[in-house]
């Protein structure tokens, strides 16, 4: 089998750059919230500073992830089996639609056990 070599930087430039409009990437955000079966999603903008948006956060009622969970969503083109209505098909829109939005993605939590955990990514 032959392998090749892939330039992270440059591949995740080439989804992010134009790949999702901005009310494309929310509705792969809120697509993702609707398959942890929440049935309450909110999106709110932050101004601040001289910047129009600082932070964008979308938050849920939905079934939370577990740490392997969540570490499995942040796994690029990772799978995992999706339910008939699911937009997502591989693996990668969390990710490319939060980076097409910002540079950074926080993501919280909360399992109905009341586990928290979370990650921090940055695209630089």
């Amino acid at each position: 089998m032959a392998k090749f070599e892939i330039d992270i930087g440059r591949m995740m430039d080439a989804f992010t750059k134009g790949t999702y409009k901005t009310h494309q990437a929310l509705y792969e955000l809120i697509d993702n919230s609707e398959a942890a079966d929440a049935s309450e999603i909110y999106i709110t903008a932050e101004k601040g500073g001289n910047d129009p948006i600082s932070r964008i956060v979308v938050s849920d009622n939905g079934v939370g992830m577990t740490p392997q969970k969540l570490l499995e969503s942040l796994k690029f083109a990772g799978d995992r089996e999706r339910a008939a209505h699911e937009i997502s098909e591989y693996g990668i829109g969390l990710k490319v639609a939060s980076f097409s939005m910002a540079n950074q993605l926080t993501i919280v939590s909360k399992t109905e056990g009341g586990d928290v955990c979370g990650a921090f990514l940055c695209l630089e």
